[in-house]
């Protein structure tokens, strides 16, 4: 239930910012300038690796909506002083609605992605932008911030992984 309230949170924000173009049954949505973020990203300091891999997948709203659209979806692995502290590297390209991605993200402008992320450790949901910082489209920044809104009791607001980084494309 809470992948299908982030696809449909995403769906709608990402339609809005396409000129408040509303999809008709059976569209196909196509974002081109995903294409740049696909691939192996990593970012290394000392024993501390983070890496991450990014697919463009085609996602299917069921009826009502009853379209398809592209998204940037991913997983990771995050290694502190050479330990393990979270893996979904192992799903890596399995279609969305199976599950287990830790990372979902359309087109905020050209270079920009905005999406969320699945901080494990902590059990939460994140924000999460992507920034393309070169023009050889091998850096990538990585910025993860808390999502706006009401927190539980007992909210975790710290991160378990580097919340701004650049990740180099492999």
């Amino acid at each position: 239930m809470r992948k299908i309230f982030i696809v449909v949170l995403h769906v709608v924000g990402f339609v809005e910012m396409k000129a408040q173009i509303t999809p008709y049954s059976g569209a196909h949505i196509q974002y081109n300038e995903l294409n740049k973020f696909v691939g192996t990203w990593q970012w290394t300091s000392g024993a501390d690796t983070l890496v991450i891999k990014l697919y463009k997948q085609e996602i299917y709203m069921k009826p009502p909506a009853n379209f398809f659209f592209e998204e940037i979806v991913g997983w990771h692995k995050y290694v502190k002083n050479g330990i393990i502290q979270e893996t979904f590297l192992q799903y890596a390209g399995l279609p969305f609605d199976i599950g287990h991605a830790t990372i979902l993200g359309g087109p905020k402008s050209e270079n920009e992605l905005y999406g969320s992320f699945q901080d494990i450790t902590k059990n939460k949901l994140c924000d999460l932008y992507l920034i393309m910082i070169n023009n050889n489209q091998t850096e990538l920044k990585w910025q993860l911030r808390n999502s706006m809104g009401i927190k539980p009791q007992g909210y975790q607001w710290s991160f378990s992984l580097p919340i701004d980084l650049t990740l180099i494309r492999q």
